[in-house]
């Protein structure tokens, strides 16, 4: 069926057989209508496609907005019979009944009208999107008899239709800042949740009998098909909204109790935050600064999916970027428009795979290239080739510094030794935010008491919730850090390496920001529980200090005070050692730096 609507627009000379390939190939990878993978690729209009096939087929084209329908002749065909075949009736002469369709080819559907109707039908063409609005138009909102079927249960569901409920759900996506918006269908209703800031939360319940109707809207919106419910689709869906236009990734799988959809928003931003406002403490973005100087070398920025990887890589890229630097980035999708730099989206339909577009990007002779993830052997390969001549930021797939080197000798087929292009490993986790109006302190702070082995009086924040926050107690999301530099690039001396350079790992980073009332402890356990082992920092100068320091060996601030009688750890608001009830000891006086202070667990500001 979607071969011969190829062939009758390749007829008309709309598309070429080499984009009829593309385009197919699109198809056949997620499931979408012919007329929808043309639309998406710009390869052609919508209207275009429409006009054509009717002229081609000898049919005649409609559209239902341009004059107003007659409400009695569109209720001809149920509703949900319209929605599932993208067809509208917007005629009736005696026993024929005119049908504009975004389908005409479709036989069983001209069939399955005539059995509902009982008249004969005539078919027209018309646009996906035209269908869609008249059956918003005229079609009621909710019928008494629904009303009834979903009793007090419907809650706001028997007041809407499906348009509206997915809308009133992009609402919500929007005005709560969510990534991601699902559709779950249960046993007797159907659960709608929305991710913020990586933790889903319920958004509504809506009846089971609503379920097939809201995700028949959502697949149309997103060029799915809606007859196939067993095989998973993946489409792409755009809202244009008052602000800005929204894309989200639509995805479908077939579940017990029916088909689950995801929409994952898929955003392109054009502030780029800098360095700086990333939280990195000043001795590692000092290195971080050393390792993105332009000239050969490659810099791997790694983080488990949906850990801020992208953001990282843009503001590396923002970094180093000057009129007088040939900078380009490989990405699918492009999320950030950096100010100089020449972006490349990946489309494999089109024949713009990740490894043709890197090889172009080389004979580019681009100075500076990111690589949005190192996915694969070929891949690794061609960045590795890039790096001999560029500076190379790229992505990769890992949990920690470690890890990602690990992963990348992997590809690269390196069992051990130094990588010579290799700068370093940037790595990364978000962690919610503590809200600032809010947070608690809570008591001493452990990230996982079976394993960490450094004893702290230091007190934990803890999450309570309020109005700003909408009583979640987190508002928004922050980075944990780790930088491991090229000479330490042997994953199995990372803790060696870290120590000598004074740089924090994961779990370092993760205590101090912790201890600062940043986040809590449980979103620590939550996000990072095999982190363990942290020691604490430098709250001057960020550097990693091992439990028996008394100072910085970076910057000679002192950490930790001890009781003089008894030597146990003080806190350093305490004016008396609570083990032994001595006075604690004035801090002592450097003659080079005046009063050393005690800075170690201060009071953090109302907003972090």
């Amino acid at each position: 069926m979607r071969s011969r609507i190829g062939e009758c627009l390749t007829r008309a000379g709309l598309l070429d057989a080499e984009q009829l390939r593309r385009a197919m190939l699109e198809q056949e990878r997620t499931g979408e209508r012919l007329g929808e993978v043309l639309t998406r690729l710009g390869i052609a209009r919508e209207d275009d496609i429409a006009t054509t096939l009717a002229a081609q087929l000898g049919l005649p084209y409609v559209a239902p907005d341009d004059e107003p329908l007659d409400p009695q002749v569109v209720a001809l065909i149920p509703r949900e019979l319209a929605l599932r075949m993208l067809c509208v009736a917007v005629q009736r002469t005696d026993r024929t009944l005119t049908v504009a369709m975004a389908d005409p080819l479709q036989m069983s559907v001209v069939q399955d009208l005539r059995d509902r109707t009982g008249c004969e039908i005539r078919q027209a063409v018309s646009t996906r999107t035209a269908i869609l609005q008249a059956i918003d138009t005229y079609y009621p909102s909710s019928s008494a008899t629904e009303q009834e079927e979903h009793g007090a249960d419907g809650n706001v569901a028997t007041e809407a239709t499906a348009g509206e409920l997915v809308d009133r759900m992009l609402g919500e996506v929007r005005d709560r800042d969510a990534t991601e918006l699902q559709l779950v269908p249960g046993g007797d209703a159907t659960l709608v949740r929305l991710r913020v800031d990586g933790v889903l939360h319920e958004l509504m319940r809506l009846p089971r009998a609503l379920h097939d109707e809201l995700v028949a809207r959502l697949k149309i919106l997103a060029g799915l098909d809606t007859a196939e419910k067993l095989l998973p689709q993946v489409g792409r869906l755009r809202i244009h909204g008052s602000d800005s236009p929204a894309t989200f990734r639509a995805a479908t799988l077939r579940t017990v109790f029916g088909e689950t959809i995801s929409l994952r928003q898929l955003r392109r931003r054009q502030s780029v935050p800098s360095l700086d406002q990333l939280g990195f403490s000043e001795s590692v973005l000092a290195v971080v600064r050393g390792m993105l100087v332009p000239g050969p070398g490659l810099v791997l920025v790694a983080s488990p999916p949906g850990n801020g990887r992208s953001t990282t890589l843009a503001a590396a890229m923002a970094s180093v970027v000057t009129p007088d630097v040939a900078a380009m980035a490989i990405e699918d999708p492009v999320e950030f428009e950096i100010p100089g730099v020449s972006h490349a989206e990946l489309c494999e339909p089109l024949g713009l795979s990740a490894a043709r577009v890197i090889r172009g990007v080389i004979e580019q002779r681009a100075d500076v290239v990111m690589i949005g993830d190192v996915a694969d052997e070929s891949i690794a390969a061609l960045a590795a080739e890039a790096a001999r001549t560029a500076l190379v930021v790229a992505g990769i797939d890992a949990l920690d510094a470690e890890a990602a080197v690990a992963k990348f000798r992997e590809h690269l087929n390196v069992a051990s030794g130094e990588l010579p292009s290799l700068r370093g490993v940037v790595a990364q986790r978000l962690v919610r935010r503590l809200c600032g109006r809010c947070r608690v302190r809570g008591g001493p702070l452990a990230l996982a008491a079976d394993r960490v082995d450094l004893e702290t009086p230091a007190s934990s924040w803890n999450p309570r919730g309020c109005h700003e926050c909408d009583f979640q107690g987190y508002r928004g999301r922050v980075a944990i850090f780790e930088v491991l530099p090229a000479g330490a690039a042997d994953p199995h001396v990372l803790r060696d390496a870290a120590d000598r350079a004074g740089l924090a790992t994961l779990a370092d980073d993760a205590m101090d920001k912790a201890t600062r009332g940043i986040t809590s402890a449980a979103e620590l356990r939550r996000v990072m529980p095999e982190v363990g082992h942290p020691r604490m920092l430098c709250q001057r100068c960020g550097a990693a200090l091992s439990p028996d320091f008394r100072a910085c060996p970076r910057c000679g601030e002192r950490v930790e005070a001890r009781c003089a009688n008894c030597g146990r750890a003080l806190d350093a608001s305490w004016q008396f050692c609570p083990f032994c009830a001595r006075e604690v000891e004035p801090p002592a006086t450097n003659p080079k730096r005046g009063i050393i202070r005690l800075v170690r667990n201060q009071e953090p500001p109302d907003t972090v």
